[in-house]
């Protein structure tokens, strides 16, 4: 019987015996590399199904931003309106005027809102 050397994807360098037939060592070698193997996928399929989950949820959970074409900015009615400044309540932002905001106001400046919201100064509060 000689000894020989071959090589395996599992392991570097497994002995064999005889006639090119691995010896029981090597055959446990191989088993453990495979088990080792088949349990390193298994947690990274696991890891990889978290983390997919966990992207969903954070997409699912995150807002969506209004554009300007899904909201209704009313007329340009108001007293303050076409003066640069958002008056409407319903927005907030550096757009907004500083002055005290009314009931009144509310759909009556559209013009100054829809620039500021367009120029992404306003948002529309919750």
């Amino acid at each position: 019987l000689s000894l020989t050397a071959s090589s395996n994807r599992r392991t570097n360098h497994a002995l064999t015996a005889g006639f090119g037939l691995p010896t029981l060592q090597t055959k446990i070698c191989q088993s453990s590399a495979n088990a080792n193997y088949l349990s390193g996928v298994f947690i990274m399929q696991k890891a990889t199904f978290h983390l997919l989950a966990s992207i969903a949820l954070i997409t699912a959970a995150a807002p969506v931003p209004a554009f300007a074409d899904d909201v209704n900015f009313g007329d340009d009615s108001g007293r303050y309106s076409k003066d640069g400044e958002c008056d409407d309540m319903r927005f907030d932002g550096a757009g907004m005027t500083d002055t005290l905001l009314i009931d009144s106001d509310i759909l009556h400046d559209a013009s100054d809102c829809r620039a500021a919201f367009n120029a992404g100064r306003l948002k529309l509060r919750p």
